[in-house]
């Protein structure tokens, strides 16, 4: 069994103590309850500019723009989960969440360097409608590289009428439930064959020869830093 289990959970709502941060912090207390390392990142405290599309990440290996963003990665790189929670804005996840995925951008659909063999949870709340295509929005970061697939152990979309989560027991538990499944999923190894099976075989047999072709002939270059990582993860020669 492995041990020291590291799960991080990533808090992108701008207020500290709303709904969305309370049912996150649930879920760790449950993670915490299996014996897990808990990590939170409450993202509204970080500085993350925006992403510029410079693709100098695919040769050096990492974002040249000097703010919190590196910090965030490496921590995110070091866990074995990740609780992502984030308010329903407009159907799907905030802008503070879609700024992080920006920057992790291309080198991270390649490499799969955070999410790649990991399991993640998508967890939104909302005054209304879109709380589960949010919250599967948000787990679906754990299917998007295209060398190395993650898992998604579940998620939790709610929606609260305007009322606090903190008053209601019945899905405070589905989220401290939710940070024991992501635990439990780890230490069994759960593989969920039937995650994605189409969009898999796509990338087996279409993206991952086409990438690697590209990789492999920039590798010294423009590549270099995508070939390292993959090389180091041994999904690449």
């Amino acid at each position: 069994m492995k041990k020291d289990i590291r799960i991080a959970g990533i808090i992108s709502s701008p207020k500290f103590n709303g709904n969305t941060s309370t049912l996150v912090r649930e879920a760790l207390k449950g993670a915490e309850d299996e014996g897990a390392i808990i990590t939170e990142i409450f993202l509204p405290q970080y500085r993350i500019e925006h992403c510029t599309g410079c693709f100098r990440c695919l040769a050096e290996g990492k974002c040249h723009i000097a703010d919190d963003f590196e910090t965030i990665r490496n921590v995110l790189c070091d866990t074995d989960g990740i609780i992502l929670g984030s308010p329903t804005h407009a159907f799907t996840f905030n802008s503070i969440m879609k700024t992080l995925w920006d920057r992790l951008g291309f080198f991270e659909f390649l490499t799969c360097s955070v999410a790649g063999g990991k399991y993640v949870v998508g967890i939104s709340a909302a005054l209304g409608m879109g709380h589960k295509k949010a919250a599967k929005e948000l787990a679906s970061f754990a299917t998007t590289g295209v060398f190395n697939r993650g898992y998604i152990s579940g998620i939790l979309g709610v929606g609260l009428g305007g009322k606090e989560v903190a008053n209601n027991t019945t899905i405070l538990k589905r989220a401290r439930d939710l940070g024991r499944k992501i635990v439990r999923d780890i230490i069994r190894g759960e593989q969920y064959p039937l995650q994605n099976p189409y969009s898999r075989l796509i990338k087996y047999f279409i993206l991952q020869p086409l990438f690697r072709k590209i990789i492999l002939t920039d590798k010294e270059d423009k590549t270099k830093g995508v070939y390292s990582e993959l090389k180091k993860k041994g999904l690449i020669k």
